[in-house]
């Protein structure tokens, strides 16, 4: 009886441990680009190839659309949180996501434009596919603590991510 009790009670230390640790240094989000020209990083021409999150180890695909997949890049080369407004003026004028995919042979065209509606839809899209994850891979986290919206002094959101970018290039 008393190593039932004794295993229980290790199980859930473990659990507490590791969410502990989540809560002090949070997950990492791993952005994988390919169609990289050898010597250079995150130039304009590669493709936003794939978004995954990095829990202790465990590495979590989330499966974005091209779109969402650019968003979550440009949020992620950004210091600081942006309005939908600001979000998608960005998109349209960054080089990396005006040329994204040049670097592809053929005449697939893999660019995307973003307008103020749309970003805030696409903020909507990211949070419910994250949750979704989280919800089939019993994790405990709110997509809020991924990518946050912070209000500002007038009736507009800034949205954030909170987690560490780590770019990879295949």
């Amino acid at each position: 009886m008393k190593t039932e009790h004794t295993a229980v009670l290790r199980a859930v230390d473990s659990a507490l441990y590791r969410q502990s640790e989540l809560c002090r240094h949070g997950p990492l989000l791993l952005i994988t680009h390919r169609l990289w020209v050898p010597g250079a990083a995150c130039m304009p021409g590669e493709e936003v190839f794939s978004i995954d999150l990095d829990i202790h180890g465990t590495e979590m695909h989330l499966p974005f659309s091209r779109q969402l997949r650019l968003m979550v890049d440009y949020l992620a080369r950004q210091r600081y949180g942006q309005s939908a407004s600001q979000l998608a003026a960005g998109m349209n004028s960054d080089p990396f996501c005006r040329y994204h995919a040049a670097n592809a042979r053929g005449k697939v065209d893999l660019r995307c434009s973003a307008s103020r509606t749309a970003t805030k839809q696409q903020v909507f899209r990211i949070r419910k596919l994250m949750g979704r994850v989280f919800i089939e891979r019993r994790i405990t986290l709110s997509p809020d603590r991924i990518l946050a919206s912070e209000p500002s002094d007038t009736n507009e959101m800034h949205y954030r991510l909170v987690v560490r970018p780590v770019w990879r290039h295949i």
